[in-house]
């Protein structure tokens, strides 16, 4: 799951082509991605936060081509998963 820390969250947003689809605080976005995930955990399913930093996503974007969006921070996120766990998954 695409996750933030506060001090990124405004930096993030601000870089996002869909920022009008994102909360426009850190504690909104929390709230709301806590609930998802306590959501996603009661249906049977594990969650793993990977956090996104601004300018390595932005530098990521840039080099495989993807708008800054949802998209492609669900495929960052998931990337980042499987570079954790040395390419399985």
């Amino acid at each position: 799951m695409p996750w933030y820390t506060a001090e990124d969250y405004g930096e993030v947003r601000e870089l996002m082509a869909d920022r009008q689809n994102m909360p426009r605080t850190f504690e909104a976005w929390e709230r709301a991605a806590l609930q998802v995930e306590e959501e996603t955990v009661r249906l049977g399913a594990s969650v793993v936060r990977a956090v996104i930093e601004p300018w390595p996503f932005k530098a990521w974007c840039k080099m495989t081509g993807m708008e800054l969006n949802a998209w492609a921070r669900t495929t960052y996120a998931q990337m980042l998963m499987r570079s954790q766990r040395g390419g399985q998954g």
